[in-house]
């Protein structure tokens, strides 16, 4: 990645002025050594142009190391090819960088990998391909090909575990979560039971909502409080979920066909059970700061 040519992409600053400014953070100058006493170096950036400098070059410079521990980190799976190594080397953000790696990521065994043990992978990979035959055949007719002793319930749900984690792990997916909660979500507080005197300080957030768009740090880092000393619960909602829920498995999963119901259910376990939660608390920590 050029860094000075995406710090002046992200501040509008000219990258001949970023590279000016990098070679004097380099220098051991100062933010406001380099606003008073470097004006004719850096065509007069201010403070806060410097400062805006400074943040995205260290942001990027995180960026290109924790490329590099993946890269590693992958390589070390025996994963990495071409393609792969060519995507994170021209990814430019960091949650993406981190949507491409987790398919891969070292992680507990989840539901989806026990699944797999028993061979049920090739079957999912079928459903998802338009398998002419409903699922409950197919599983009948493959049964005998799997690695452990499973009958025909125990199969199906192991499919619906694997298609509920490609769902969740899909990039498109989780970056259309985003794009849908801070457009569409509301974030919302109620007063549990038996908290109403000790937590009178909070009386204003015992039944509140707010859109996540709107909502001002400091009223979301009080709700946090809040929720923290267990005087009220907090939660994410989302009134669009079922639209989001279907048009997101129609382009998941467009040749589902016979076995769509099937396929609509094990994406909305995955919702439900893995790409909310994980969405969510992406966006919480976002608020904090924001």
């Amino acid at each position: 990645m050029n860094i000075p040519s995406k710090i002046a992409q992200l501040t509008s600053i000219s990258e001949q002025q970023v590279k000016v400014v990098l070679a004097l953070f380099a220098d051991s100058c100062t933010i406001p050594f380099i606003a008073r006493y470097r004006k004719e170096k850096t065509g007069g950036l201010d403070e806060l142009q410097l400062s805006d400098i400074e943040t995205a070059h260290t942001k990027l410079l995180g960026l290109e190391k924790r490329k590099e521990a993946i890269l590693k980190s992958l390589q070390e799976l025996n994963v990495l090819n071409d393609e792969l190594e060519n995507k994170i080397t021209l990814c430019d953000n960091l949650t993406d960088l981190e949507d491409i790696y987790l398919p891969y990521k070292p992680k507990r065994k989840t539901k989806a990998d026990n699944a797999r043990e028993a061979g049920l992978e090739p079957l999912a990979k079928i459903i998802m391909a338009g398998a002419r035959e409903e699922l409950d055949v197919l599983v009948e007719q493959n049964l005998h090909k799997l690695k452990k002793d499973l009958n025909s319930e125990e199969a199906i749900s192991g499919v619906s575990d694997i298609i509920a984690e490609w769902y969740a792990e899909r990039q498109a997916n989780r970056n259309a979560l985003r794009g849908e909660l801070w457009r569409n979500a509301f974030i919302e507080s109620k007063l549990k039971k038996g908290k109403e005197e000790e937590g009178q300080r909070y009386s204003d957030y015992f039944k509140y909502s707010e859109k996540i768009s709107k909502i001002p740090s400091h009223r979301y880092l009080a709700i946090s409080r809040a929720e923290k000393e267990a005087i009220v619960g907090v939660k994410i909602t989302l009134e669009t979920k079922e639209q989001f829920l279907e048009f997101s498995t129609q382009k998941f999963a467009p040749k589902a066909g016979i076995n769509g119901n099937f396929v609509l259910a094990a994406c909305t376990d995955g919702y439900k059970r893995l790409l909310f939660p994980a969405i969510e608390k992406e966006i919480r920590d976002q608020l904090k700061t924001q």
